[in-house]
């Protein structure tokens, strides 16, 4: 095989590894609005692959922890980001500023003081296969309080943002 012909190849397949490993596994993206506490226009990492694996095989239990920043895509915002406060099969409910999980407080260091409001959330369970988000900005913040739960199904990866 001739070295031209040999190097286009190699460089082919790079370009194909590179756009599967950034459609499945990660890409990068910056942040734009006010609704969590990380700064505007901040460089983030979204990891794809668990994302990948639930939807080979909904089988596979999705690693989500509660204060995570997940991706989704919304029609009607696009490409949003939220912080998970409710977990698949969990009772929640919201009062006075404070969010409650199976009936006890949550602490959620993450909120500054003043982004909490005074909406009500009657208690409700999730489903197994739904999350609640919500954006630490609570009085700015279009969240699972106005689309109901988010279902795994959504999410497009969870984000990774340097402090």
């Amino acid at each position: 095989m001739k070295t031209g012909k040999k190097k286009w190849i190699i460089g082919l397949c790079c370009i194909i590894i590179f756009v599967l490993f950034n459609m499945y596994v990660l890409t990068f993206g910056i942040t734009m609005g006010h609704s969590l506490n990380i700064p505007e226009y901040s460089f983030v990492l979204k990891y794809k692959l668990p994302v990948t694996l639930y939807k080979l095989d909904q089988q596979y239990r999705f690693p989500l922890k509660r204060g995570e920043v997940i991706s989704f895509w919304n029609d009607e915002r696009g490409n949003v980001a939220k912080r998970i406060v409710g977990l698949p099969g969990e009772k929640i409910s919201y009062r006075e500023g404070n969010l409650y999980v199976n009936d006890e407080l949550v602490s959620e260091p993450y909120l500054n003081p003043g982004q909490k409001d005074d909406c009500y959330l009657a208690p409700f369970h999730l489903q197994e296969d739904e999350v609640w988000v919500m954006g630490d900005n609570r009085i700015d913040s279009y969240d699972s309080r106005m689309f109901g739960p988010l279902n795994l199904s959504q999410i497009t990866g969870k984000l990774i943002y340097a402090k």
